[in-house]
């Protein structure tokens, strides 16, 4: 190991822990291979690689796996038991027993593997369902189980064949419910539409024989666009098929249930995910039978609690905990392990007492009458550009007043200063009697702390808050892919008239300036008043340029001009997030006033809002920002959220809430590891009160109806719901593949349900389409070097394009379709951005589980 990760971990370490310091192997606290920002499959895992030397993770799973001593009777569930098996059995003794579950699905020549291994009168080897663990055994308590799910339900023959079962279900399953099994094992994030498209293909391309579907599957992949965010491609499609006809969720819920009641106290649950479908059904497992953490059950009521955690309601006196972070086995770890591939995810779950304070009565008439409300969507605030109605603006001068006012500490925070200044030195004190070095001392854990909390209070002061004000300040914005969204926007040539939907600090727009000649124009957009400023000195010093003191949506209306390139950079600018007035960054160096509007002159702040809102509603925004949070755990947030404000009052500043939101991610741990709950509360607020997702769909369909043919719009998103919008709005407007022919089988006008812009009103008039000009383009690592801010940022360019001669046809034929049946799409209907994907969402169709297959008897010597 590395030794700067291996002190880390030595300093975390409780006085009885251990360190496993794995041979060859290193870990990594971020990797940097897992996708962009909080759109990462899992969140901030330890990443195990491998080296050149020996097979370090079998040894870590068993030193895991068998914590509770050598003389345990531990449970194995995996595929792959050759790999695990021996290393297990070394560490048990005499009396040790193990139970090794080899899946029905497994490959025959598994079992012969562990030919040698079944002379070990403590093994045990049993061919089962994995929904079956139960049987594999006796009554007995176990001490550990271990459960790999994933790799052998879809793994694919070498042929390409699929087994006859699944075929035969494939053939017999409609299109509504191929196309829900895609959707909920499919690549993450779920695309309802796309999955339909896939299905309707599907259905014809494996019409020929059995042992075609591998190339009909890649014959089809070539067909339908499958670019943007969570693409379906052969092994997708195939691995989606076998896992549902395997009941890969119903198997992998039932194991988990067996584990927790058959588990001794303390005893560990190691599990090994593969895909996005087998961490949702680790949380369910996870929200059922784990407990709230300290601060939300401090500020909920006990009746609350018992609505969002089912565990209050029962008997149980245990309860599963997450026992350390995840960790990320990479690709090239198993594929030096196994025969399979792709990265897994290995979760070290323990069974724990209760909390006895928790423990209540389920007969208790609280409980029972308990009714658990739905989030809603809450009224939009008000938005624009307006220089009136800034009803917060006195409310957020008053709380910057307040913040850079205190020149000294108040009494009471002073002498917590001096306490802790005494606590530290008195440390340091005993540590010099130790003789340990004074650099030594700074990696103590408890003076660590002390120096934490130090800190914390000098920064509340009005020196540091200026300091950091005035050195941010002063920081220079960095313009992210700044020459890869300039290339890619001029594409047409240097005398078009281009745009700037968000000119910040002018970086785009100056280089775009530069690369124009003296026809060419700019315009741009900007509610921020500060920007507006820049903007107009802008204007006198270059006659091209224009600003408009307004949103982006606006654009079709402020230009009426053909428009031959367009450019979005989503977010907030740098200088917005430095600015501690502004109160958008959530670092307690920067402390602020809890605003974040674009133009403080129009609407409320958010520390005003937070007072009007409901749980219900508040639970809303937080679960459409479009990050991972399975229900109740919007709910349980906002609750906390509006607890913490009525027991002590508004949130007026940053730190106020983002402390608490950083208490609330520590009790989630078990659901959600390392989850940036913070980052995430913040940026939905930020997006409901400055009406930006609705910013986003009209700037998206003004710059299609401005753009000329063949002129681009780059697209710099931040987030996932940004991406996801972009991903949506090109699903509503593309134009299916000409080598795609209508059904007659299917009902007239499915192919426009499948391809919206078809059916939209006035397609044949508009006679244009959109297209991908080409995959997402991601930052280099050069720019990375000098701008760490661009580490989440991705380009996405959309092309404007004619609607082909058989395109027109088929629109012309679903207008008339529509006018015949009376179905003619309203303009809200078709405007809107969520429309198709609603419609796609809502004509998905859960299939009944197939019949598993027999069991088929292990050979007598097992």
């Amino acid at each position: 190991a590395q030794p700067r990760y291996l002190k880390s971990g030595l300093e975390k370490l409780l006085p009885t822990g251990k360190c496993f310091c794995c041979q060859g192997a290193m870990c990594h606290d971020s990797p940097t291979d897992r996708g962009q920002g909080d759109d990462s499959e899992h969140e901030e895992e330890t990443l195990i690689s491998r080296g050149d030397t020996s097979q370090p993770f079998p040894a870590l799973v068993a030193d895991l796996l068998t914590s509770l001593g050598p003389d345990g009777r531990y449970i194995l569930a995996s595929s792959e038991l050759g790999e695990h098996t021996q290393v297990i059995l070394e560490r048990l003794s005499k009396r040790g027993r193990l139970f090794g579950v080899l899946p029905v699905e497994a490959e025959q020549g598994v079992s012969q593997e562990l030919g040698p291994l079944a002379q070990d009168e403590r093994f045990d080897l049993s061919k089962r369902h994995l929904q079956d663990l139960a049987a594999a055994a006796t009554s007995e308590a176990f001490s550990g189980v271990f459960v790999d799910f994933g790799q052998p339900l879809e793994r694919s023959p070498a042929d390409g064949r699929l087994e006859p079962l699944w075929y035969s279900w494939l053939l017999q399953a409609s299109e509504a419910e191929i196309a829900w099994v895609l959707a909920a094992y499919g690549p993450q994030p779920a695309d309802a539409l796309l999955a339909e498209r896939v299905a309707h293909e599907l259905l014809h391309c494996i019409s020929g024989s059995l042992s075609d579907f591998r190339g009909a599957v890649a014959s089809l992949v070539a067909t339908v666009r499958l670019d943007g965010i969570g693409a379906f491609d052969v092994s997708a499609i195939s691995s989606a098929i076998r896992a549902f006809c395997n009941q890969g969720a119903e198997q992998f819920s039932q194991a988990l249930e067996f584990a927790f009641h058959q588990l001794k106290p303390s005893g560990r649950l190691i599990v090994m995910t593969h895909k996005r479908w087998h961490l949702q059904a680790l949380r369910r497992f996870l929200s059922v039978h784990a407990e709230p953490g300290v601060t939300i059950a401090t500020l909920l009521d006990r009746v609350r609690l018992a609505e969002l955690y089912p565990i209050m309601r029962s008997p149980n006196n245990f309860c599963m905990k997450r026992v350390g972070a995840p960790l990320w086995v990479a690709a090239r770890v198993r594929d030096a392990l196994s025969k399979t591939s792709g990265s897994a995810i290995v979760h070290v779950l323990e069974k724990a007492a209760r909390n006895a304070d928790m423990i209540e009565d389920i007969a208790s008439s609280a409980f029972a009458a308990a009714e658990r409300s739905l989030p809603r969507q809450p009224p939009a605030p008000e938005f624009g550009a307006g220089s009136e109605g800034g009803g917060g603006e006195a409310t957020t001068a008053e709380v910057v007043e307040n913040i850079l006012g205190e020149d000294e500490l108040c009494l009471e925070d002073r002498q917590r200063f001096e306490e802790i200044r005494r606590l530290l030195a008195d440390r340091k004190a005993e540590l010099d009697k130790l003789g340990i070095s004074a650099r030594q001392q700074k990696r103590d854990s408890r003076v660590a702390e002390l120096a934490r909390l130090s800190q914390e209070l000098f920064r509340s002061t009005a020196r540091s808050t200026q300091k950091a004000q005035v050195r941010c300040r002063d920081r220079p914005h960095i313009p992210v892919l700044l020459e890869e969204a300039v290339a890619h926007v001029t594409a047409l040539g240097r005398t078009g008239v281009y745009v700037d939907c968000t000119f910040g600090r002018g970086g785009h727009t100056r280089r775009l300036l530069e690369g124009l000649s003296t026809k060419g124009r700019v315009y741009a957009f900007d509610v921020d008043s500060t920007a507006v400023e820049v903007g107009r000195k802008l204007e006198v010093s270059d006659h091209r340029f224009k600003i408009f003191h307004s949103p982006f949506g606006d654009l079709a209306v402020a230009i009426k001009e053909p428009v031959a390139g367009i450019l979005l950079d989503l977010g907030v600018s740098s200088p917005q997030l430095d600015d501690v007035r502004r109160g958008f960054s959530f670092k307690h160096k920067k402390d602020g006033p809890l605003d974040l509007r674009m133009n403080p002159q129009v609407g409320i702040p958010a520390s005003a809002w937070l007072q009007s809102v409901s749980v219900e509603e508040l639970a809303w925004v937080i679960a459409t920002v479009g990050y991972r949070l399975d229900s109740p755990m919007p709910e349980v947030i906002a609750e906390a959220i509006l607890q913490r404000q009525q027991h002590c009052g508004p949130f007026r500043t940053t730190r106020q809430l983002a402390s608490l939101l950083e208490a609330l991610a520590l009790d989630l741990q078990d659901e959600y590891p390392n989850l940036p709950l913070v980052q995430i509360v913040f940026t939905a607020i930020r997006t409901f009160l400055n009406h930006e997702e609705d910013q986003l769909r009209k700037a998206l369909e003004g710059a299609l109806e401005r753009l000329e043919m063949n002129g681009r719009c780059a697209v710099i998103t931040f987030n996932r719901w940004e991406a996801l919008a972009v991903r949506d709005f090109v699903r509503d407007h593309e134009e299916p593949d000409p080598s795609i022919a209508p059904d007659a089988t299917a009902r007239p006008g499915r192919l426009a349900e499948l391809y919206p812009l078809l059916g939209a009103a006035g397609c044949c008039r508009r006679g244009y389409a959109l297209r991908r000009a080409g995959p997402p383009i991601r930052p280099s690592q050069e720019e990375l070097a000098r701008n760490p801010r661009a580490r989440s940022a991705t380009l996405h360019v959309l092309e404007k394009v004619p609607l082909s001669s058989q395109g027109r046809q088929r629109a012309t034929a679903a207008s008339q379709l529509a006018a015949a049946t009376g179905t003619a799409a309203s303009g809200a209907e078709v405007e809107g951005r969520r429309a198709s994907a609603a419609a796609a969402q809502a004509r998905l169709l859960e299939p009944p589980l197939p019949r598993l297959p027999l069991l088929r008897r292990a050979p007598a010597s097992s």
